[in-house]
């Protein structure tokens, strides 16, 4: 039997063709739509089991993964705002507090976009055609928008101040150990003092460390022996010995002790045994060199006349 063919030559359609590619579309919608609802449900469980983990009583090598593993799946944290108490907290130990609102970023944005090119095609700074006082203003607003930002850590940090301490103690992550320093000192409480010198007793980083010190020293401040203190478990670890012995000179005559004993460290490099004369003379006005005995002395009799 001899098959029709088209005008063009080509033979006719079949007729059920197209209705197959109907078929197959339609089923291939299903199955998109299918795969998209079995992601959420798996994404919203996976919401709620990590959401649990951070209302456990685990210890930050659980909970710190937990939480950023949670801020990743709920990046506009929808999630995290419904976190209450401790939970919260750790939440903002591991992923820090939220940042300005694009409502408040606006205007620092039309702000830069206002500013006219400068030489050679590089933008020049926004601030160059402002006013000291709208500096000052812009200036006041971030610092105002910064503690706001912090004030929910910080009631939560004196409500939950166990856990913080925990996550000094514990966590290894140098931003967790710094926030929760830095949020410690934010409350004023100087009995809050001890957990940070425990915190700079342990092996930290470096980083961290510097941050812990500087949180201990703001707590510190104003109470001589606390200072002291602060300034000796500095002193004991090398990589902030350089920024204890600025420090040294702020806390005055209640330095002297700690100065005098790190003088009886024989493996002192003598660039740093000099940093300590140089700091102890500036601090006493007297002159006795390297000897740590004679320092001790001076502090005797220095507390003795109760000057």
């Amino acid at each position: 039997m001899v098959q029709l063919q088209a005008e063009d030559g080509e033979p006719p359609a079949r007729p059920g063709r197209g209705r197959r590619w109907r078929w197959a579309l339609a089923l291939g919608a299903l199955l998109a739509v299918a795969a998209a609802l079995l992601w959420w449900q798996q994404r919203a469980l996976l919401l709620e089991v990590y959401a649990w983990q951070l209302g456990r009583e685990l210890p930050p090598a659980a909970w710190v993964p937990a939480a950023r593993r949670l801020a990743e799946l709920d990046p506009a944290g929808a999630r995290a705002l419904r976190l209450q108490g401790a939970a919260r907290l750790r939440w903002l130990l591991a992923n820090g507090p939220p940042g300005p609102s694009p409502a408040a970023a606006a205007p620092a944005a039309e702000a830069g976009a206002g500013a006219q090119p400068g030489a050679a095609g590089a933008p020049a700074l926004a601030d160059e055609a402002l006013g000291e006082a709208e500096i000052a203003r812009r200036v006041a607003r971030n610092v105002r928008g910064a503690q706001a930002r912090i004030a929910e850590a910080v009631a939560l940090c004196a409500s939950h101040p166990q856990l913080a301490r925990e996550a000094l103690l514990q966590a290894d992550d140098p931003a967790v150990l710094r926030r929760a320093a830095e949020w410690l000192a934010a409350t004023g409480e100087r009995r809050y003092l001890p957990w940070l010198l425990e915190a700079l007793a342990r092996p930290a980083p470096a980083g961290a460390a510097l941050f812990i010190y500087g949180a201990a020293a703001r707590l510190a401040r104003g109470d001589g022996e606390a200072t002291a203190a602060v300034l000796r478990a500095a002193l004991a670890r090398p990589q902030l010995r350089q920024r204890a012995l600025m420090f040294a000179t702020e806390v005055g005559p209640p330095a002297v002790p700690p100065l005098a004993e790190l003088l009886d460290d024989r493996q002192l490099e003598p660039v740093q045994r000099a940093q300590v004369v140089g700091a102890l003379e500036r601090i006493t006005g007297a002159r006795h060199g390297g000897d740590a005995a004679a320092w001790k002395a001076w502090y005797q009799a220095h507390a003795a006349s109760g000057r």
